[in-house]
C-alpha cells in the first residue's frame, strides 16, 4: 500500500484496501473490515480511472456488505445489500459480478441453514475460487450430503493455484476431510 500511495495509484491502493478488508473479514474483525471497504471507494473515487473502474469498485462495495453481513448472521442487511447487488449486476451482466451474485446468494442461504438453496448458489458461482468450494462442502454437510460434502472439501484442501482465498479455507477445509 505504501508503495503505490507513493506513486500516487489510487487504483492498486484501492485494490490493497479491499484486500485489507477481506483478511479483517477472514479474522472476524467485521467492522473494521467495512471501513477498509469503504476506505477502498473513497480512494478510487478520487484516483485516475475511468468511471467504469470507479462504477465496478462501487458495486464491489455492495459485495463486501453483504458478505459482511451475512458472515455475521446479520440477515437482513445482507439481503438488503444482495437485492441491491443483484439490480447492479443484472444491469452490467459481467460474468464475474454475475459469479459473485451468487456468491453472495448463496452466503446467505447459507447463513438462513438453507442449505439446498445454498448449494445451487455456490454451483453459479466461481468454481475456481477454493472458498467457493469449502463453501459448497459446509452447504452439502448442512444439507446431509456428507460424501459430497468431503469430496468438495477435498478440493479446496488440495486446490492447486493463485487465490487468496485458499489461505483463509485450507485449514477449515483439511479438518472438514480428517486430514
Amino acid at each position: 500500500y505504501a508503495l503505490a500511495e507513493a506513486d500516487g495509484d489510487g487504483a492498486v491502493m484501492s485494490g490493497d484496501l479491499t484486500q485489507m478488508g477481506d483478511v479483517l473479514r477472514e479474522a472476524g474483525r467485521t467492522k473494521e473490515a467495512l471501513a477498509k471497504y469503504e476506505e477502498a471507494v473513497t480512494v478510487i473515487n478520487k484516483a485516475k480511472v475511468p468511471d467504469e473502474v470507479k462504477e465496478a469498485t462501487r458495486r464491489t462495495h455492495l459485495f463486501e456488505e453483504g458478505r459482511v453481513a451475512a458472515v455475521g448472521k446479520d440477515i437482513a442487511t445482507a439481503k438488503a445489500k444482495l437485492a441491491e447487488y443483484t439490480r447492479e449486476v443484472a444491469a452490467k451482466q459481467r460474468p464475474f459480478e454475475v459469479r459473485q451474485q451468487h456468491e453472495l446468494s448463496g452466503m446467505v442461504a447459507l447463513a438462513e441453514k438453507q442449505y439446498a438453496d445454498a448449494v445451487k448458489e455456490f454451483q453459479l458461482a466461481n468454481q475456481q475460487d477454493p472458498r467457493i468450494l469449502y463453501l459448497t462442502a459446509t452447504a452439502l454437510k448442512g444439507a446431509g450430503d456428507s460424501q459430497r460434502a468431503a469430496e468438495y472439501a477435498s478440493k479446496a484442501a488440495k486446490f492447486n493455484g493463485l487465490n487468496f482465498n485458499y489461505a483463509y479455507v485450507r485449514s477449515a477445509a483439511r479438518k472438514m476431510t480428517g486430514t
